[in-house]
């Protein structure tokens, strides 16, 4: 336990706040750890905040309709034994780390505005004015910037698939995060995300360059590359069926952990799916579905993974 007056750590002080929770919850906190947890809970603000968020979480009605879910015979201030009853603080902590109580209370994140956007759930082709086609994959946006000697998109979040049309005597170039993707006409995806770049080859011949001086690396179809920190990586190759899956509205993944797949499922699910248990976030899977019902994506790899569903409608997906 955190002791002193040293800025604890957010998700150290939330682990904190979870384990005392839990002590007090269960009814069973000797004098000893009663003077304990008023000490943790006095020595900084933070410790103090973190409880406060899970005690407001927990009363939620939302919250406890989960619980309710869950163990239809007890209710959230039932006295239970302290292992039974972590399982269920966990999803909460869960809750407040991947969503917030902002989330919870209605506030919704920040989305800078752009030429093209699309939300969770949705795919957009747009027709560019040199008669290229991007097609959007959802939670993702661009701005357009074409000029007679330069053919230009910056993709500001998330994922695009661009079919151009050649025109040798105006390149046309992607700009995602610290990566620069130049052609002549080709077809290849962008993804951009926690930073981090990636570019996959379909058709033609692609130039990716990172912003830290280094040579260019280039690609070719069935070739892939990540930049991270402005550098570009080695060319590798990919499997094409599962990259470019999403364009036809499906989700393939072969023997891939199940985080992984989930965080790619996450663009078209209006609810966090959270995985509860370091089991389920490792254990490898394969599939190949549909996106136009993620809900029921989600209840079919929570079948697979032998897990239980919890659901806080408008709120959170929790597998445990």
């Amino acid at each position: 336990m955190t002791h002193d007056d040293e800025n604890p750590d957010h998700d150290t002080a939330m682990a904190e706040a979870l384990d005392w929770f839990t002590r007090r919850q269960s009814g069973t906190m000797t004098a000893d750890e009663t003077r304990a947890f008023a000490a943790w809970h006095a020595a900084h603000p933070d410790n103090a905040h973190a409880y406060e968020r899970l005690a407001r979480l927990w009363a939620s009605p939302e919250f406890t309709r989960a619980v309710e879910t869950q163990a239809p015979a007890t209710t959230p201030c039932s006295a239970r034994p302290r292992a039974a009853l972590r399982p269920v603080l966990a999803l909460a902590a869960a809750l407040v780390l991947a969503v917030g109580l902002g989330h919870l209370l209605g506030g919704n994140p920040f989305q800078p505005s752009a030429d093209h956007g699309t939300e969770t759930g949705q795919r957009a082709e747009v027709s560019l004015p040199d008669g290229s086609v991007v097609v959007l994959n959802a939670e993702s946006a661009m701005n357009v910037s074409f000029d007679p000697d330069r053919r230009r998109v910056e993709l500001l979040r998330g994922e695009a698939f661009f079919d151009v049309r050649p025109d040798p005597e105006r390149p046309f170039e992607v700009a995602a995060g610290r990566s620069l993707t130049r052609v002549v006409g080709t077809a290849f995806s962008v993804t951009l995300q926690d930073g981090d770049t990636e570019v996959r080859v379909k058709r033609g011949h692609v130039r990716v360059a990172g912003d830290d001086g280094r040579t260019p690396v280039d690609l070719t179809p069935g070739e892939g590359v990540t930049v991270t920190a402005g550098h570009v990586g080695d060319a590798a190759a990919f499997v094409s069926q599962t990259t470019f899956a999403w364009i036809d509205g499906r989700l393939v993944f072969h023997d891939q952990p199940l985080a992984e797949v989930i965080a790619q499922l996450a663009r078209h699910h209006k609810d966090p799916v959270v995985l509860a248990t370091g089991r389920l976030r490792t254990l490898r899977v394969s599939g190949n579905y549909r996106l136009n019902d993620p809900a029921a994506v989600v209840a079919a790899l929570a079948d697979v993974a032998g897990a239980e569903v919890i659901r806080l409608p408008g709120l959170l997906t929790v597998l445990h």
